[in-house]
């Protein structure tokens, strides 16, 4: 869950937006250079794709290792006051 106050969410979403779109882009020029057959520009533009995706699924990654630190915060907060969740119920 995007924490809108966090600082550190708002970064890591605003560059995997940035990273996934250049993801896209780059792909769609990898498959349009295959459909013309340009082998040449196939292999040029292949390592900056693999590169992009590489970047996207690392910060889709540190996103889901952030927020989880959010949940970890949450629940001991929960904890102290008295507030049940999901967690602790089960506990």
């Amino acid at each position: 869950m995007h924490n809108q106050s966090c600082a550190e969410c708002i970064r890591l979403w605003r560059e995997y937006a940035l990273a996934t779109n250049a993801d896209i882009k780059l792909n769609g020029q990898v498959k349009l250079a295959a459909l013309r057959h340009d082998d040449r520009l196939s292999e040029q533009l292949a390592p900056a794709s693999n590169a992009a995706t590489h970047q996207r699924e690392s910060l889709r990654q540190q996103i889901k290792e952030h927020e989880a630190s959010h949940e970890d915060c949450n629940a001991r907060a929960s904890k102290g006051t008295g507030v049940v969740n999901a967690r602790n119920a089960s506990a």
